[in-house]
């Protein structure tokens, strides 16, 4: 693969992918549980510098391992290759196409409710396409953007997120500038939310945070991965929780607590009463370039991790073939598109993805830990201490484990057929090892 992605493309990947929805809906429910405007500000900051440490940590192991995969790499580094096995099957066959199914799905909601239409209609050729089928169009098309060649999704990935931070930048302008809000809305004092809440809360910004890794998956085309893969998803992250708390800041200094408390159409309801009805579209607009950016963000990933895999003899030989003109893993990338477009049909996607979040943490998790294990030969490499390693590493997995039983306390049966997902890549492993009869290509060393 040809390492062309520089820091402006790594950081649009990152930013792109880490500003979603939930930044313009989930802090209603948090103001419920919470009640107190400057515990709200702060979680959110806390949260950034929470997952700098992440980032951190991602940053090291990419600039070590900077190879197609991602989290595959350092889980079959510094756990082994069942481990990397099993989260590779899981987010090549069933995270990444239900999520890519999601997006699109929300795009052509979105798109239409923008529009002002419940169909999309071809008079030519006396065609009605629901938003399922508009949606499955986005699938298509997306994904031959990312087979025509990377610099084109670098592209897309540059516009949607320059667009987004435009958007956001200007809503905040106008809104502290010159919008019907209070500071004193913010001083509202209140007694402590209790851990309960803290918990019910940090989970929903955990995940609005998340996406941070995204460039570790192409990181077998970063130039100078070295330098480029730590500073970006530290530029990025530094960026996002600027962002996030300042647009969370705005929220509560366009009304008092208890009026958003509860309302998942937050951003909406403080963009109107700051600038009026007009204040909407920057919601709208924002919501929408958000979804496009992860959309086009997710899908390079997926293919790259099957690619990976067929070096490693853990997914099918041909999956290694990259398409000489571009360089791209066309039979990853027609894979994922139809697992995706199958789940977009059957419309199980959404509840894919709630059972799979368990597995997305494990897999977290799984990565902090190899960073751990790996630290000897990193800190080598560094030329530093490994406490340097230790501590944030540390840190990184706590989180992670008390973010994961935190899901398994609130949601036991999406937890349970998660862990029964994953679990099934199991047997595929050892029928692959049966029949390969092979030692594994890599050890935890």
């Amino acid at each position: 693969m040809k390492r062309q992605i520089g820091l402006s493309g790594a950081a649009a990947l990152i930013v792109g992918n880490m500003i979603g929805v939930g930044i313009f809906t989930t802090v209603g429910f948090m103001a419920a549980h919470i009640g107190n405007p400057l515990w709200m500000i702060g979680l959110w900051f806390g949260g950034g510098l929470m997952t700098m440490v992440a980032a951190w940590c991602y940053g090291v192991l990419g600039a070590a391992y900077p190879e197609a995969g991602g989290d595959y790499v350092f889980l079959r580094e510094g756990l082994g290759e069942w481990a990397a096995f099993v989260a590779g099957w899981v987010l090549v066959c069933v995270i990444l196409p239900s999520s890519i199914a999601a997006l699109s799905s929300a795009l052509a909601d979105g798109l239409s409710r923008v529009a002002g239409v419940s169909s999309w209609s071809m008079e030519a050729l006396a065609v009605r396409l629901s938003p399922k089928w508009a949606a499955a169009g986005l699938i298509v098309g997306v994904h031959l953007v990312s087979a025509a060649h990377l610099r084109w999704t670098l592209g897309v990935q540059k516009l949607t997120t320059a667009l987004l931070i435009l958007v956001v930048a200007s809503l905040l302008f106008l809104g502290f500038g010159w919008g019907d809000g209070h500071w004193g809305y913010l001083a509202v004092g209140g007694s402590f939310p209790g851990f309960q809440a803290l918990g019910v809360a940090a989970v929903g910004i955990i995940f609005s945070y998340s996406g941070f890794f995204q460039v570790v998956y192409l990181g077998g085309e970063v130039r100078d991965p070295t330098r480029i893969i730590p500073k970006s998803i530290l530029l990025s992250v530094t960026i996002v929780t600027a962002v996030y708390t300042a647009l969370v800041a705005l929220y509560l200094f366009s009304a008092p607590i208890e009026l958003l408390a509860g309302r998942i159409d937050v951003g909406q309801l403080a963009a109107k009463r700051l600038l009026g009805a007009k204040g909407g579209l920057f919601i709208e607009a924002g919501i929408l370039l958000a979804i496009a950016g992860s959309l086009n963000a997710t899908v390079p990933a997926g293919p790259r991790i099957a690619y990976a895999m067929s070096a490693d003899r853990c997914f099918p030989k041909p999956f290694g073939v990259l398409w000489s003109p571009t360089g791209m893993p066309m039979l990853g990338l027609a894979l994922q598109a139809a697992l995706s477009l199958a789940y977009l049909l059957l419309g199980a996607f959404d509840e894919i993805l709630s059972c799979t979040t368990i597995a997305m943490v494990l897999s977290s998790m799984g990565v902090g830990i190899s960073l751990l294990r790996l630290r000897r030969s990193i800190a080598r490499r560094r030329h530093s201490s490994e406490w340097r390693i230790i501590l944030p590493a540390t840190v990184f997995v706590v989180c992670y484990v008390a973010t994961g039983f935190s899901i398994a306390y609130g949601y036991p049966e999406e937890t349970a057929l998660g862990l029964g997902i994953a679990a099934a890549a199991v047997p595929l492993y050892v029928l692959k090892k049966r029949l390969l009869k092979i030692p594994p290509a890599h050890s935890c060393g």
